[in-house]
């Protein structure tokens, strides 16, 4: 693929991510905890009678998240909370307290699908833990958490359809002394609950780039961990690289490349790395290492692309690549795939359109999104106010957003682009774009946007504009393709609006 300098430097720039539309920082009109709950409840009772047509069951995704940190990582813009010094006694108290409080937000959710005669119990849950570093917990924790968890309030249990998890390999006992690290019982504990995929934050094989973010493990000990994993019984280990980490030049790829093609995990996700001091503050400590310019980012990305190609991963969406038995490259192929803040995942509810919906998520813990299809809400970040709230009996919202029309229709056409790299009718959505938006977007202005795309090969317009495809380069910039659809976007950079957040700063696409 021929590197244009000139598209590179045009198509650069801060875009959002586009794991929920609209974007977090444009949310406005939160919900009342009556409302969501009244919602989603509507949302799942109106899935359920549905599927009780075609005698099938509830599906709906649960995060949880645990935010606790050994130590903070200065690369990570997550949210997550420094485990404070002391004894081992005294931390493992402190996260059993955290537990508690996430059993109480449970207990909320539970009470309030009683009231509504929704049986929980037709549920097949699929939950996702991630943090911080949930592995901080120990065997034992995790067993009593995931035990009271999957049982409603009369003790009956609840199904785990799939569940996943997200694993620091920093701190395993192959290179930690500490009682609350995570051993092969952990694993055990995972599998007799119906966790089926382990996700291992690596972020880069190198040593010398681990002692920059602050990461420490040798390609040997992954092996280890996977053949622990293997033996274990888990459907999938997913590995998470970054590309663009501070002191990263082109020759690092190969040896990850390398540890790639010998280790063969399940799926990679080779993330753009997300450098924003002025939100991640700790990302300031990083500032004296040389960063990649924006054309060698771009090369390592090809070559990523290439190489994984090679090893016979299918690409899928943005910075994803599996192989091709994986859970997601299914979901690919049977049109089921859907990105939300989990990433990508497996949906089930399709729109008339064939497109998939999501089938909505469930926050559970400090910072914790939850979704629905017309509402998403926010925990607060602070413990100590997301604990005040649920020993007074009250979800612990700190904001949301209240989607209209207009915000499903590009949610939509975004999901399709994210997912699927194409847009299908095209025309017929751009006269909704125009009729919803009341003359704030224009088919002359939409499709300008689009054919200048097409000319600069990003994108390719067929059958009278009617379909939009994605083309091998319009891939490596799948969010600028994703922007020409986001009004609120438009809205934000001609600066008249005065509810949209002050100060807003997304990842730059390289």
């Amino acid at each position: 693929m021929t590197i244009d300098e000139r598209i590179i430097s045009k198509y650069t720039f801060s875009v959002p991510r586009y794991t929920s539309y609209p974007p977090v920082p444009y949310w406005k009109i939160t919900p009342t905890a009556q409302q969501w709950l009244a919602n989603l409840t509507l949302d799942q009772k109106d899935q359920k009678d549905q599927k009780d047509q075609n005698q099938q069951e509830v599906q709906v995704q649960v995060y949880v998240h645990i935010p606790f940190c050994h130590a903070l990582c200065p690369y990570c813009g997550c949210y997550r909370v420094h485990l404070p010094s002391g004894t081992v006694d005294n931390q493992l108290q402190l996260i059993d307290n955290y537990l508690d409080d996430l059993l109480r937000e449970w207990t909320l959710y539970l009470d309030a699908l009683e009231e509504r005669d929704i049986d929980i119990r037709k549920w097949k849950v699929q939950m996702h833990i991630g943090g911080g570093t949930p592995n901080i917990l120990s065997a034992q924790q995790l067993a009593r958490f995931l035990d009271s968890f999957f049982r409603d309030k009369k003790g009956h249990k609840i199904r785990c359809d799939y569940g996943s998890i997200e694993i620091n390999p920093t701190y395993l006992p192959l290179n930690t002394n500490s009682k609350a690290a995570t051993d092969d019982d952990f694993f055990q504990v995972l599998a007799s609950f119906g966790f089926k995929k382990i996700s291992l934050g690596i972020q880069d094989f190198n040593p010398h780039i681990q002692k920059i973010i602050g990461r420490n493990h040798s390609a040997d000990l992954i092996e280890d961990l996977v053949v622990q994993i293997r033996k274990q019984g888990f459907e999938a280990i997913n590995f998470d690289l970054i590309c663009g980490l501070p002191g990263q030049t082109l020759f690092d790829f190969n040896y990850n490349i390398k540890q790639l093609e010998r280790l063969r995990p399940d799926s990679v996700a080779y993330y753009n790395y997300a450098y924003i001091p002025t939100h991640a503050p700790l990302q300031q400590r990083l500032q004296e290492f040389a960063m990649m310019d924006d054309k060698d980012k771009f090369s390592s990305q090809i070559f990523v692309a290439q190489q994984m190609q090679s090893l016979k991963y299918l690409a899928i969406g943005l910075d994803h690549y599996v192989l091709q038995d994986d859970r997601l490259a299914n979901a690919y192929r049977q049109g089921k795939l859907i990105r939300n803040f989990m990433g990508y995942s497996v949906g089930t509810n399709t729109s008339a359109a064939g497109v998939p919906t999501s089938i909505g998520i469930l926050g559970i813990g400090a910072s914790s999104i939850s979704s629905s299809k017309k509402y998403f809400v926010q925990n607060h970040k602070d413990l100590a106010v997301y604990h005040q709230s649920l020993m007074a009996g009250q979800l612990a919202i700190a904001r949301g957003h209240t989607r209209g029309d207009l915000d499903l229709l590009v949610d939509t056409i975004i999901q399709e682009i994210m997912c699927y790299h194409q847009v299908s009718n095209l025309n017929v959505r751009i006269e909704q774009l125009v009729s919803l938006s009341q003359g704030e977007l224009t088919d002359t202005k939409l499709l300008q946007r689009l054919d200048d795309m097409q000319k600069d090969g990003l994108i390719e317009l067929q059958y009278k504009n009617s379909f939009l495809r994605v083309t091998a380069l319009g891939k490596f910039f799948l969010r600028n393709v994703a922007l020409a659809f986001d009004y609120l976007f438009e809205r934000a950079q001609r600066k008249s609006e005065n509810d949209l957040q002050q100060g807003v700063e997304f990842s730059r696409t390289l």
